[in-house]
């Protein structure tokens, strides 16, 4: 298959050079983006760029730019413009009017104004023979034109100076024969596209106008169908009703009188049998009222009988029942309150072991005190023998002044041993009180409690009794009533009655 007349030819194969894409760094530089949009529009926009780098830029945009569409660049820092092409279009985010698109330089260059471009800008500048990316002063863009001859490179030592001229203006020519192709290439897809928008457009106007007549005509030939249909079907339904009741009130015409004769010939037998029916009823009615008088009448006899029977077994059973409660609740009571009285008795003996010892330790303290003060006054009489009489006032009046203080404090202690008495007498009183009223208010518990069950049982009792008198006597009424299996009973309706 053959090549495209756009696609790109390799025309130096072995010599070549390497063209590497260059450092992409995050700079914003205000631009003027123009051309023509999606729609065919010509804008002019203020912009900035996001991320640039040796061969293009990323700008944001709330213009339709397609991949592919030719726009001009106007670099406001450096006053530079220059031509690029849309290579990619990013979604925007939710809740933006602006969308980002990627572009590519058709003539690679530094008119972003980077002053401190990354090092293979300079590299890739060498390799494409532009001057190298130093930002200055507002310079014009280069106008694409007639390649103009650099230069010859110094000659080098062993090399023909016709060779490395040769060699020179072939990259030269590969460089500008790609970079016309490729413009070349550019705006032939732009018109493509274009083209093919338009063509698009076009087809979807007229795809959708034949849609709407088609979908018109469509429903008026619907609707045409539908009246004639139903008007088709209600005729025909009225004539095939007509016919179908005559032909029905022909066919059924016969079999109806036919029907008429033998229900009456069947309702006259059925009456003469059930007539006979009734009589033998009647008589065998008649014959077995003494018979079930007599039975009911016994079996009155047994039920009162058994009802009595039933009656003093439940009041013997109920009398056992309220001695034995009378007898559980005494022995509790019994028991409750010789634990109370041992209880009592217990706190008693230990309320009085404990006066008793605080007594004792009193007696010894007071004995101890009074033996001191003895010996302290023994003491002092040896002593002050020969003392004046003033020297044993004094001496008097110090040993009274012990026994003095001793005695309102034996008077105090007195005092709150009494009132620990009478306070021990009193939460004694108050657990007695507060004992006896829980006993009774358990025992009107128990009692309560055990009036409720015998009432539940006596219920009980008294329920069940009822239920089985009901159904001895619901079977008894079953078995009286039941008419003997020697009547023969002729059926009024079914399968035998028509035979």
């Amino acid at each position: 298959m053959g090549q495209s007349p756009f696609a790109k030819k390799d025309l130096f194969p072995q010599g070549r050079p390497n063209r590497r894409r260059s450092t992409r760094i995050d700079f914003e530089a205000p631009i003027v983006l123009s051309g023509r949009d999606a729609a065919g529009q010509s804008f002019r926009e203020e912009t900035v760029t996001l991320t640039v780098n040796f061969h293009g830029a990323k700008v944001r945009t709330s213009r339709p730019v397609l991949v592919g569409m030719l726009v001009t660049i106007e670099s406001v820092r450096t006053g530079e413009t220059g031509k690029a092409v849309c290579v990619q279009v990013f979604e925007p985010l939710p809740g933006q009017p602006l969308h980002e698109i990627a572009l590519q330089l058709i003539q690679p260059g530094n008119i972003w104004g980077v002053e401190n471009p990354p090092a293979d800008w300079e590299s890739v500048a060498r390799e494409l023979g532009g001057p190298a990316p130093v930002a200055g002063p507002a310079r014009p863009l280069p106008v694409p034109g007639p390649p103009v001859v650099s230069p010859l490179p110094p000659v080098v030592t062993g090399r023909p100076a016709s060779q490395v001229q040769l060699a020179d203006l072939e990259q030269r020519a590969s460089r500008l024969i790609d970079s016309v192709l490729e413009t070349l290439r550019m705006q032939a897809s732009v018109a493509v596209r274009d083209a093919l928008a338009n063509f698009e457009q076009r087809v979807e106007a007229l795809v959708a106008n034949a849609e709407g007549r088609i979908s018109l005509r469509v429903d008026q030939a619907a609707a045409e169908l539908a009246t004639t249909l139903e008007t088709i079907r209600t005729e025909a339904m009225a004539e095939i009703v007509h016919d179908t009741v005559q032909d029905f009130q022909q066919q059924i015409q016969g079999p109806v009188t036919a029907s008429e004769a033998r229900i009456a010939q069947h309702a006259d037998q059925v009456s003469s049998q059930l007539a006979a029916t009734l009589e033998a009823m009647e008589q065998r009615s008649r014959a077995t009222s003494t018979e079930s008088e007599a039975r009911i009448a016994e079996l009155k006899r047994a039920l009162s009988a058994e009802t009595a029977s039933t009656l003093e077994t439940f009041q013997q059973r109920l009398g056992v029942a309220t001695s034995e409660a009378d007898t559980r609740i005494t022995h509790h009571m019994d028991k409750a309150l010789g634990d109370l009285h041992a209880a009592l008795e217990s706190y008693g003996q230990r309320v009085e072991a404990t006066a008793a010892e605080a007594e004792t330790r009193v007696s010894r303290r007071a004995d101890r005190a009074i033996a001191d003060a003895d010996a302290a006054l023994k003491a002092i009489s040896e002593r002050t023998g020969a003392v004046s009489l003033e020297s044993e006032t004094r001496v008097n009046q110090r040993a009274e002044g012990p026994l003095a203080e001793f005695e309102p404090a034996l008077e105090t202690f007195r005092q709150r041993l009494a009132s620990m008495a009478a306070e021990v007498d009193k939460r004694i009183t108050a657990s007695t009180d507060k004992a006896f009223a829980e006993l009774e208010t358990a025992l009107e518990t128990f009692r309560s409690g055990l009036n409720d069950e015998l009432a539940a049982r006596q219920e009980q009792v008294l329920q069940s009794t009822e239920q089985a008198l009901r159904a001895r006597v619901a079977a008894i009424l079953s078995t009286v009533l039941t008419p003997p299996a020697d009547i023969p009973v002729t059926p009024l309706f079914g399968p035998a009655a028509k035979k």
